[in-house]
This record gives C-alpha cells, sequence and structure tokens, in this order.
C-alpha cells in the first residue's frame, strides 16, 4: 500500500505543479508592460467634477500624457503655450473661456470635446468652434430614445480601422446627443456614427454622429456626442477598446500618428514580456508533460494493478449472476405458467419512459439552481455585464471545434472498447483508458501551443478579436492537461450510469456554476483595480478561469470516487498499449467525431459572422446565452431521445418490425407530449422569468429571443428522436450525411439573414429552416430505409398541442396574476411563477392530455408501469403525473376512440424477443 501511494503521489505532484504553472501566473502575466518614455503631451482636462472614470482613465498612459485637471468653474484666464490639448468633459463655460478655447485651437491647439446633459442644454462652445449651427442644432436636437448602436462612417480613418466598432456596447437610452445633420458645419468629418437599435433595416436613413473631427485654423477638434459622465454608458467604458479610443482621440487631435491597439502599452493584450512569459509556461508545461511519461513509462515494465484487475472482474461477475438470476426467475415463471405480458422482466415502451420520467423530475430539481445562479445571481449580482459572457461564450465556442478536432473520438472509443473488453480481459480494458489519457496529455499539449501563440500573437493583430486575447489564451489551459474526464468516460464503460451521471452534472453544471461566481467576482473585481482591463474584461476572464476551475474539480472528485469503487487510479497512466489498440482506438473514434463536427463547425462560422456583422455582438451574445439557458429547457426531451437509442437497436436487429413502429410512435408521443409542455410554460412566463430574474436592463434585450428559440427547440424534438433511430438502428452514415445537409443550409442562411439583417436574431431565423428540413428529411428516409411507421396524429400531435394551448392560456393567467403582486423586488415573484408553472402545471398539461384523449387503456396502463418504476423519493412524482392523466381520461368522451391497432401485435414481438434475450441465452 505505501509503494502505491508513493505512485499516486508522483501523479498528483506532477498535475499539481501543471495547475500551479499554467493557472497561478496568469493574472501577473495580464499587467501590460510600460513603454518607454516619451515626449509626454501636457493636457489640460476641464471637468465638471462627475467624471472620476474618465480622468483615471487618461492617467493610464504615464508615457504619453501629463494630466492637468481643473473645476469648470474655477477662472481660466488663459491656457499655456506649453499646453498641447484641452480636454473638455460636459464642462459648462463661459464666453470668455469660450474665447480662449478659440484662440488655442487657431494658434494650432487641439481639443477633444466630451459630451453630456450640459452640452445638450447649452451648446454654445460648439458653435463657438464653428462645429454647428447653433440655431439648427436648437430647433432639432434630441437625446436618444432608444439604444444606439455604433456604424463606421468613414472606414479609411484610423479610429475606424483600428478598433472592432462592432464590439463596443450600445449608446444607452437617454446617454446620448443626437445633432441634427444639418446643423453640422460643412467641414466637418464623421469617422463614427450610431443609429436606433431598431432600425437595422434601415441604417443609412437613420445614421447620426457619435465621433466627429474638425480642423479649425492651425488646430483640431474631436467631439465625443455620447455621454461618459459617471453612471452614464457604464458598459461602454468597460469596452476593452475605451482606454484605447481616449488615446486615439487626443493624438488625432494633435494630429500625430498613434500606435495601433496591439502595440499601444497599454492595451489590455500580451506584449512582448507577456509573450515571452508565455512561451517559458508553454515549454514548461512541455517538460511536465515529457516528466510524467518518463516516469509512469517506468512503472509501465512492473506488473499492472492486480487489485483493480481483480475488482474489474468481480464487477463483471457479479453483473453476470444478477443476469443469470433474471433468467432463472423468468424461467421458473414460464414452468408455472405464468401470463409475462405485464411482468417488469418484459421489453417495452415503460422502461425507457420510466427512466426518462425519473431524469426528468431530477433534472428539472437540478435546473432550478442552475437557472437562479444563470439568470439571476450572476447578471444582477457577480457581473452585471453581458459582454463579458459574450466574449466568454465567443471563446468557448470557436475552443468547441478545436477540442473535437483533436480529441478525434478518443473519448467514445474508451467507453465503448473499455465496456466491451472489462469483462473477458480487464487488463486490455484499462489500455483504451491509457490511450485516451495521453492522446489527450499531448494532443493538450499542442493545443495549448498553438492557441497560446494564436492569442498571444495573432488576435492582438486581429481587429475584431484583439480585446478577446486574455481570454482566449486562459481557455486554452482547459487542455491541458486535457484528461481530465477520464473517469466520467471509464464510469460509462463500466455501465456505471449512477456514477457517470453525478460525475456528469458536477462537471456541466455544480462545479462549473460554483466556479462562475467565484472566479467572475473575482476577475471583476482583480479588473476593478486594474482599469487597464477593467470590471467587465475581468469578469470574462474569470469565466474562463471557472472552466479551468470546473475540469479540475471533476478531475478530482471522479478519481476520489474511481479510487472508492476498488481502482487503483494509477492503471489509468500507465503505457501499457499497443499499437494496434492505439489505431483501433483512434479509427473508431474519428467516425464518429466526424459527422458531429459539422455542429460545432456551425457554431464556429456563426460566431465569426455575427463578430464581423453585427454591431454590439459582445453584448448581444450574452442577451442571446441568457434566453438560451432559458429555452435549455425544452432539450431534456433530448435525453427522452437517447433514452430510446438502446429500445431501438433492440428491436430492429431482431427484425421485430412491429415492435420498432411502436417505439417510434411513443417516440412521437412522449417527445410532442412533454417537448409541448415544456414550450407551453416558457411562453406563458419565460418573459417574464427573464426580466424578473435578470434585471429589466439585462433581460429585456434578451426577451425577443426567446420565441423564436422556443420554435426552434419544438421542431428540434423530431431531429433528436430522429437521431436515435438512426443510431440505434446502426445508420450511422445516413446520419452523418443528414447532418451534413443541415449544416450548409444553417451555414448559407446564417450567411445570408446575417448580412442582410445584420440582427443577432438571424441566427435563429438560421437554425429554424435548417433543423426543419433536417426533420423532413430524416423521417422520409427512416420511412424508406428503416420502417413504414404510423404517426397516429391525434395522440401523437393533437392532444398534446391542445392541452399545452390551455395550459399557456391558464397559467398565463397566474402568471399576470402573482407578476402584479407587490413582494418587493420582483424576484420573488419570478420564483413563485417558475415553480407553479413547472411543477404544478405540469399536472394540470397531464389532466388535459387525459381529458382530450391521448391516452386508451392500454397507453394508459402503460404509463402507470413506467411511473411505477420509478422507486425512492423522486416516485411520487410520475405516479402523481399518471394519476392526473387517469382523472382527465375518466371523464373525456375521446377514450379509446383512437386506439394504437399495432399495439397488441408489437407487444407480443416485446414478449418474444424479452425470451430470445432472456431465457434463450441461458
Amino acid at each position: 500500500m505505501v509503494k502505491t501511494n508513493k505512485k499516486v503521489s508522483k501523479i498528483m505532484v506532477i498535475s499539481i505543479i501543471a495547475l500551479i504553472t499554467s493557472g497561478a501566473l496568469l493574472f501577473l502575466l495580464m499587467i501590460p508592460a510600460h513603454g518607454q518614455a516619451a515626449n509626454q503631451k501636457n493636457i489640460l482636462v476641464i471637468s465638471k467634477g462627475n467624471d472620476k472614470t474618465i480622468i483615471q482613465r487618461l492617467r493610464i498612459d504615464t508615457d504619453n500624457f501629463n494630466i492637468s485637471v481643473v473645476a469648470d468653474t474655477e477662472p481660466l484666464n488663459s491656457i499655456g503655450s506649453w499646453i498641447d490639448s484641452v480636454i473638455i468633459i460636459d464642462a459648462l463655460l463661459d464666453s470668455t473661456k469660450q474665447n480662449l478655447l478659440s484662440n488655442f485651437v487657431d494658434g494650432g491647439g487641439s481639443v477633444v470635446i466630451l459630451m453630456g446633459q450640459n452640452l445638450f442644454n447649452n451648446a454654445t462652445l460648439l458653435g463657438k468652434l464653428e462645429l454647428i449651427n447653433n440655431t439648427l442644432f436648437e430647433a432639432e436636437k434630441k437625446i436618444n430614445q432608444e439604444q444606439s448602436l455604433f456604424v463606421i462612417a468613414n472606414t479609411n480613418h484610423p479610429i475606424s480601422k483600428n478598433m472592432d466598432w462592432n464590439s463596443a456596447p450600445s449608446m444607452k437610452i437617454d446617454n446620448m446627443t443626437y445633432i441634427p445633420i444639418e446643423s453640422l458645419n460643412a467641414s466637418v468629418e464623421r469617422i463614427i456614427d450610431t443609429y436606433p437599435i431598431s432600425k437595422n433595416l434601415e441604417i443609412n436613413a437613420n445614421r447620426r454622429p457619435v465621433l466627429l473631427e474638425k480642423a479649425k485654423g492651425s488646430g483640431n477638434i474631436i467631439l465625443f456626442t455620447g455621454w461618459l459622465e459617471e453612471g452614464a454608458n457604464l458598459d461602454f467604458k468597460l469596452w476593452p477598446y475605451f482606454n484605447y479610443l481616449l488615446y486615439t482621440m487626443i493624438f488625432e487631435s494633435l494630429n500625430l500618428t498613434f500606435q495601433t491597439y496591439s502595440a499601444w502599452p497599454y492595451s489590455p493584450v500580451p506584449h512582448l514580456i507577456e509573450q515571452i512569459i508565455l512561451l517559458i509556461v508553454v515549454i514548461v508545461l512541455a517538460i511536465l508533460a515529457v516528466a510524467l511519461f518518463v516516469v509512469m513509462k517506468r512503472k509501465s515494465s512492473t506488473e499492472m494493478d492486480r487489485a483493480t484487475i481483480e475488482a474489474l472482474k468481480q464487477q463483471a461477475e457479479e453483473e453476470e449472476r444478477k443476469r443469470l438470476k433474471e433468467v432463472e426467475d423468468l424461467q421458473k415463471k414460464l414452468d408455472e405458467h405464468v401470463d409475462l405480458k405485464d411482468d417488469w422482466e418484459v421489453i417495452g415502451i415503460h422502461r425507457q419512459l420510466g427512466g426518462f420520467l425519473f431524469t426528468l423530475f431530477m433534472a428539472l430539481l437540478l435546473i432550478i439552481p442552475q437557472l437562479l445562479i444563470s439568470n439571476f445571481i450572476m447578471p444582477q449580482i457577480i457581473q452585471p455585464y453581458p459582454q463579458a459572457a459574450g466574449w466568454y461564450y465567443y471563446a468557448y465556442n470557436i475552443f468547441q471545434v478545436a477540442w473535437l478536432i483533436f480529441d478525434f473520438g478518443t473519448s467514445f472509443a474508451l467507453a465503448k472498447f473499455f465496456s466491451q473488453y472489462r469483462g473477458d480481459n480487464p487488463e486490455k480494458a484499462i489500455h483504451y483508458i491509457q490511450i485516451f489519457v495521453w492522446w489527450q496529455l499531448f494532443t493538450g499539449l499542442a493545443q495549448i501551443t498553438i492557441f497560446a501563440f494564436i492569442g498571444s500573437i495573432v488576435f492582438p493583430q486581429i481587429q475584431f478579436a484583439a480585446h478577446m486575447s486574455w481570454i482566449f489564451i486562459t481557455f486554452s489551459l482547459v487542455q491541458y492537461p486535457g484528461f481530465f474526464l477520464v473517469f466520467m468516460f471509464t464510469f460509462q464503460g463500466l455501465q456505471r450510469t449512477d456514477l457517470h451521471l453525478i460525475t456528469y452534472v458536477l462537471w456541466e453544471v455544480f462545479w462549473l456554476l460554483i466556479g462562475q461566481m467565484v472566479f467572475c467576482y473575482l476577475g471583476r473585481m482583480w479588473g476593478a483595480a486594474n482599469p487597464i482591463f477593467g470590471e467587465a474584461l475581468g469578469a470574462g476572464i474569470g469565466y474562463a478561469l471557472a472552466r479551468y476551475f470546473d475540469y479540475w474539480m471533476t478531475f478530482l472528485f471522479s478519481m476520489y470516487l474511481f479510487k472508492k469503487q476498488g481502482y487503483s487510479p494509477k492503471t489509468v497512466f500507465r503505457t501499457d498499449f499497443s499499437k494496434e489498440e492505439f489505431k483501433e482506438s483512434i479509427t473508431f473514434g474519428s467516425k464518429l467525431a466526424f459527422g458531429s463536427s459539422f455542429v460545432q463547425i456551425g457554431w464556429f462560422i456563426q460566431i465569426v459572422i455575427t463578430s464581423m456583422f453585427i454591431a454590439n455582438y459582445s453584448n448581444e451574445l450574452g442577451y442571446f446565452n441568457l434566453a438560451w439557458n432559458v429555452g435549455l429547457i425544452v432539450m431534456i426531451v433530448a435525453l427522452y431521445g437517447n433514452s430510446l437509442l438502446g429500445a431501438f437497436s433492440e428491436s430492429y436487429s431482431h427484425g421485430k418490425t412491429s415492435l420498432t413502429k411502436l417505439y417510434i410512435y411513443q417516440g412521437f408521443r412522449w417527445g410532442n407530449y412533454f417537448a409541448f409542455f415544456l414550450i407551453s410554460v416558457i411562453f406563458a412566463i419565460g418573459a417574464k422569468f427573464i426580466v424578473g430574474a435578470a434585471g429589466p436592463e439585462y433581460g429585456t434585450p434578451a426577451v425577443r429571443f426567446l420565441i423564436p428559440l422556443l420554435i426552434f427547440n419544438g421542431f428540434g424534438v423530431y431531429s433528436w428522436i430522429g437521431d436515435a433511430i438512426f443510431t440505434g438502428t446502426g445508420k450511422t452514415t445516413l446520419l452523418a450525411l443528414i447532418w451534413i445537409l443541415e449544416f450548409v443550409i444553417r451555414a448559407v442562411l446564417l450567411i445570408v439573414l446575417v448580412m442582410w439583417l445584420k440582427d443577432m436574431i438571424a441566427v435563429i431565423y438560421a437554425y429554424i429552416p435548417a433543423v426543419f428540413a433536417k426533420g423532413v428529411v430524416l423521417w422520409v428516409v427512416v420511412k424508406y430505409k428503416i420502417t413504414d411507421y404510423k404517426l397516429y396524429p391525434f395522440k401523437s400531435f393533437l392532444t398534446p398541442f391542445l392541452a399545452a394551448i390551455g395550459n399557456y392560456l391558464v397559467l398565463s393567467f397566474f402568471g399576470d396574476l402573482i407578476w402584479t403582486i407587490e413582494l418587493g423586488d420582483k424576484i420573488l415573484n419570478t420564483a413563485i411563477i417558475f415553480v407553479i408553472g413547472i411543477f404544478l402545471f405540469m399536472y394540470f398539461f397531464a389532466f388535459l392530455d387525459g381529458l382530450f384523449g391521448g391516452y386508451d387503456d392500454n397507453s394508459l396502463k402503460e404509463f402507470e408501469r413506467a411511473a411505477n418504476l420509478t422507486k425512492g423519493r423522486f416516485g411520487v412524482f410520475p405516479k402523481t403525473l399518471y394519476k392526473a392523466a387517469k382523472v382527465g381520461s375518466k371523464i373525456s368522451p375521446f377514450h379509446n376512440k383512437f386506439k394504437i391497432d399495432i399495439y397488441e401485435e408489437a407487444m407480443q414481438e416485446a414478449y418474444e424477443l424479452t425470451l430470445e434475450k432472456k431465457v434463450l441465452k441461458i
């Protein structure tokens, strides 16, 4: 035992060194180095006293600027010749000061004007500096009445070319001066314009200038019409380009060439020193990887841990004993002439439905804290910046493609071959875990090398990606050492569904949400203390670190569970596998990875296209994902589709045609049942939930994505069930071709619609026809290539649809009623509505479905059997659901009117299949 502990400790020590090396230095790395001391420009700031943030940001660049601040109420008798530029921050100046400024500019000085409420009320300064005609301005001036998005007016201007204006957060309502175009002096140059967010299809007719430039005398003037006082346009001031914008405006006003974003020492991107340190980190990680390989290669010359081998054999023998016991019990019933058609051991849809009912209620209970954190705690308490979430999802979707390519399907191969060999040849089974570990370690090293290079050198040079460089680099750490999920996939191969599910939920929900709450908050605080980055970018980096934390915690906890089962973790880090096993693993996995890669490629195209053509895409992506998280509830139905995979495989491979058709009908029936219920709930209360949880400012822009997302998920039901049919029947090549068809349709529509509408909602508009087309083609192919199924539309579509309408109408009424009750913060109203809608109205929906004729005697009895299969504390929920359906069926005039005519024949085939699979195996 001492020897084993030493071996395990070496693995842990090397892993911990990797964690510390790759993670702990990041925040130290991110402090940009100062540039060489230059000829400082003396800047005089005339402040109205409500502009602390702007002055703080101006003082960042100590190499270029020497900042002096005077209040607008202080006397200003002259502007000395040593002053290079004057910045007016919404200050009201009397005529004497205005004359001083005008003469200063005429004499070769520069002025930067940042507008606000004061200059909106009294714009005589702008008239004095010949920027506007005051009379025309006063006649038609107005404040923006809706959020305003940026659009480039002069594509050749250096300020336009050096910043990603599509990533800029919008000017908030009542936080920008709309200057009438006809009031502008003819010599004023428009650099950047804005347009109201609702005018995406009429941009040119609704443009208003926001950043302008004018030469006057020998000097130059820059005007920004957005309001930047404290409390105004906070998101914009946290934009990673904001500090650089102040720097460029001053240099442009001085008619001086300025550095690019990547070259400016105070931009939040890796500079030379950080690039060198990143290189050193990658080299250290490579040394650690090789060291771990050498250590474990030496250990592999010794005999593999026998305790693990014996534990695997013992589990396989126990499973075989249970199977034989089931066979003996079944044979005894046959000998006693017991009718088995209603026995729990008989194959049938009640098994899959019973398992799904358990999963459904467990998933719904888990979703409550997830939605509470992602839709309330995160946007209202931890980090209220949509752009931070948008940057994270941008990086996440880029990496999804890379992970899939580099994974090469080794996770699929691990689960498949480990499961295949663990009983007869456990030593060989462990080899496939080892292949996964070492493949992930070295491909992870390759990935972190590639992405550290791209993130530190390439990204800063790309206009639409430079500001996300550090998020990209931080996120790349997730791929080292890369084998974080090895034990989770091993549990899958062990067929320990309980351990696999626990590990999976902890990985995708618990650890991730804990990490986001902790690291986004810490990142935000760190950003606040480092204004080069700011709170929003700090929170975005926190998102990436949260994923890293998530993977490490999943690895450590799953390793603990693995050891608790009597297995030694050291066995999975050995290198006992052969070249033939390695080739077998890669060949098998790559085929499965190929088809699914198109989904991730579609996401990649999406983020690139949206970042190029959608203004404020960072915020829009944050809003989109807020709504996506709510619509994700419907995707629980995909778990039901997955549960049918084994059923389709059993019936189709044994030639049970009627049973296969019954499974297809049940797929439609229950898929529609649960999807229509969840969609009706989200239709009724989804908008209230989003606004109530996230708050009006964050939640309201997200609401417009909700209905299109629900339509998409409604069509998605048929796609998920169809995928299970193709996979279960072994038609994976056909399925891959259909996936490609969906990908092509989605990609083409995405490009066309995004370029045309210039709106994030175009992304969902592209999804809907693609998933609809996939569903149509998929089910036509099923009909002609697999089996000629029957839909039974009354029970499959009509009754759940009518129940959904009734559910929606009643829940909408109660939702509106509860929403008007004064309970202080709306979050309490939101929580009550959500819990009632999901949990209480599920039973009302079941009653309505029974009332409208959703069941006959056979299907009602099947529902009862499925509900009774769920044991333990969760059992009360599905059993009560069955009782609600039974009550509705008893008073329904349509009960038994639309029977499933293949039911008896299908169940006879299920009975025969039960005997084939159990009795005949003795």
